[in-house]
């Protein structure tokens, strides 16, 4: 869904009328007064390994609550072309909603905050539900009730709050790799949430399944993925099917039980160690070493 732009060429006729023309009506009904926003990305609360968004991914959406806008901004929005934006508005009382989509696209946004929701796209292959949306790091965050004054400047600062977790995935080959090569791994985990609520970050009802390559890395035998989800949804089995392609030839999947390590996934970030173990007949067998929570920049041990 697009968002209901600002036309910015009629803020600029706004911010020129009120500079040329004073109200000097004799009914103050028919008056249009005017302060200014100033609005502020903040990042500095963010660890290394998060996305900063560009200052052009982030968009703001208006809620006036009381004030001669209610009946012309509500839902309106526009991206930022520099930081801070500045704008021009009737005065009264509004809500500010922050947000970058990266690659999601996001709804219900025309009325309330409280509507508002990004999530992910979908596609439907035999009778399954995946994700197609390469996930990357999104934000929001929705203001207090902030004030525009009359010729005053009100400041709002967006610090915003984190949409996504992290699932780290390492396949760590057994048994007869030496002998069967791999040619390449890849994985389908099931459960996964696919919406984030703008206003308050909570995680939505539906989920689907993630399909997800691995690559080889520098320690031999070993593979890893990387991922980032809005989340995991408990309600279906979670569970994880590895998918092992062969040089030459041929084809190996096994599935892992992960209800037990993703039950309540409420950490910043997860690393998941499976061992796959490559059997003489190009079958595999898959089990879990161990797994790790991790906040931003830190490491608690499960």
């Amino acid at each position: 869904m697009k968002l209901k732009k600002l036309a910015i060429k009629g803020v600029a006729s706004l911010v020129t009328l009120c500079l040329l023309t004073g109200c000097d009506f004799s009914d103050d009904d028919d008056c249009v007064y005017f302060g200014t926003l100033k609005a502020e990305l903040d990042w500095s609360h963010l660890k290394e390994e998060q996305g900063e968004p560009a200052v052009n991914d982030m968009n703001i959406v208006y809620y006036p609550v009381t004030g001669k806008a209610v009946n012309s901004m509500t839902g309106m929005g526009e991206r930022f072309e520099d930081n801070p934006l500045i704008r021009n508005l009737n005065i009264g009382k509004y809500k500010f909603l922050f947000f970058n989509k990266a690659t999601n696209p996001v709804k219900g946004l025309e009325n309330v905050p409280e509507e508002g929701e990004i999530y992910s796209d979908l596609k439907t292959s035999a009778g399954k539900t995946f994700i197609t949306t390469k996930q990357q790091f999104v934000y929001s965050l929705l203001s207090d009730t902030e004030e525009i004054r009359t010729d005053d400047t009100t400041y709002v600062k967006c610090n915003g709050k984190i949409l996504v977790q992290k699932l780290i995935f390492n396949f760590n080959l057994k048994g007869m790799a030496e002998i069967f090569k791999v040619d390449s791994i890849s994985a389908i985990l099931d459960g996964v949430t696919t919406s984030r609520h703008l206003y308050n970050q909570k995680k939505g009802i539906e989920y689907a399944s993630l399909h997800f390559p691995a690559e080889k890395t520098k320690e031999e035998k070993r593979y890893t993925s990387s991922v980032l989800v809005f989340g995991i949804n408990n309600t279906p089995d979670n569970k994880v099917n590895i998918i092992v392609d062969f040089e030459g030839g041929g084809r190996g999947e096994a599935e892992v039980d992960l209800n037990d390590v993703l039950e309540n996934f409420t950490a910043d970030q997860k690393e998941i160690d499976i061992d796959v173990e490559i059997l003489a007949n190009l079958t595999i067998r898959a089990t879990i070493r161990n797994w790790v929570d991790k906040d931003w920049g830190a490491i608690v041990l499960q």
